[in-house]
C-alpha cells in the first residue's frame, strides 16, 4: 500500500524581520514546497504578523518577499492554522492575509502536529 506524501510541520513563532536573515521561515517552508513535501504551517504569537498582506518591508528598508507566503498553495499540499484566541489578541482579523489560515484552537494544532513526520519550530 503507497504511503502518503510525508508532511512537514513549521511553527513560525517569530514576527517578521526578527532574525539574522529576514526571511528565514519563508525560505524554509518554499524549500520544503519545493521538494514536494505537504507542510502544516502554523503560525503562533508574533509569527502571526508575517500573514499580513499590506506590509511594505521597502519602507523600512528591508527586502520584499513576506508576500511569497502566498504562492505556497500554488507549489505543494498545505494547511495553514493560527491560534484562535492569538489571533483575536493580535487584533488582525479584519486585515487582509497573503496566506489563506484556519483559526483553530490549541487542541487542534496539537492534533494537527501529531499528523506531521517531522516538527520543526521556526
Amino acid at each position: 500500500m503507497p504511503t502518503a506524501e510525508p508532511r512537514i510541520g513549521l511553527v513560525i513563532r517569530s514576527g517578521p524581520f526578527q532574525g539574522r536573515s529576514s526571511r528565514d521561515q519563508l525560505d524554509m517552508a518554499l524549500a520544503a514546497a519545493s521538494l514536494g513535501q505537504r507542510l502544516l504551517l502554523v503560525f503562533r504569537g508574533a509569527g502571526i504578523l508575517q500573514l499580513l498582506a499590506e506590509r511594505e518591508p521597502a519602507a523600512a528598508g528591508l527586502p520584499k518577499g513576506l508576500a511569497a507566503w502566498g504562492s505556497l498553495p500554488d507549489l505543494t499540499s498545505l494547511e495553514a492554522l493560527v491560534n484562535a484566541a492569538e489571533w483575536a489578541q493580535v487584533g488582525q482579523g479584519d486585515r487582509p492575509l497573503s496566506l489563506a489560515v484556519q483559526a483553530v484552537d490549541d487542541v487542534e494544532i496539537a492534533r494537527q502536529l501529531a499528523l506531521c513526520d517531522h516538527v520543526l519550530a521556526v
